[in-house]
């Protein structure tokens, strides 16, 4: 698998879940957000895995094979598989579950539930249906994603910057080291032409033997 055979749009979602996933394992968050990052990124790779096995469904052995692959080059194979499975399911029904979350759940349970499989527990133990969201749910349950993205969007723009100005910064110091390092070919032709100079005024100057 190479990057350049992936959309740049889902290149963005995929390094995305990277970053996510790294502050997730070092305990730095365990925000929900962080883990809808990691799902939609999964997403992206369970669809790859699929058009590589050609297969409708993400099952096989060839899109098993696939979807080990797409993990290891991501960086997403240390993920518990119960976790995972769990994850792609609420995916399967974001909308529903985002319902659930801001008008069932109270701010204690959406600040607890904060895992795949925690919240998968509950989610399976209500009524599911009750809260596929229709209307103007659903319209408000739009905007809150799209306003969520929005933010990935500008954190996203932001790290890319700091990355940007970490490597200008870099380039600088390697340019600083390799001048010190070896000295321009001007300077290198004075001081040859410097050191020829003093042999030349040496000889002028030592008396010549008779």
């Amino acid at each position: 698998m190479t990057k350049g055979a992936v959309p740049k749009v889902n290149e963005d979602v995929q390094q995305a879940m990277m970053l996510a996933w790294n502050r997730v394992k070092r305990g730095r968050t365990r925000q929900w957000s962080d883990w809808m990052v990691v799902g939609e990124g999964l997403l992206v790779g369970r669809k790859w895995a699929m058009r590589q096995a050609k297969a409708n469904r993400p099952e096989g052995r060839k899109y098993a094979l696939a979807f080990n692959e797409w993990l290891r080059r991501w960086k997403m194979d240390d993920m518990d598989k119960s976790d995972r499975a769990k994850l792609l399911q609420i995916m399967e029904e974001r909308l529903a579950v985002e319902e659930y979350r801001q008008n069932v759940l109270t701010k204690h349970e959406r600040d607890t539930l904060n895992s795949p499989t925690l919240f998968w527990r509950k989610w399976r133990a209500s009524d599911r249906r009750k809260h596929r969201p229709t209307g103007t749910r659903l319209r408000r349950t739009n905007e809150q994603l799209q306003a969520r993205v929005a933010e990935l969007e500008e954190e996203r723009d932001g790290l890319k910057a700091h990355i940007h100005d970490l490597e200008q910064a870099l380039a600088i110091a390697r340019g600083d080291q390799q001048r010190e390092e070896s000295p321009d070919p001007a300077t290198a032709k004075l001081r040859t032409g410097s050191g020829q100079t003093d042999t030349i005024l040496k000889i002028a100057v030592e008396p010549v033997e008779h």
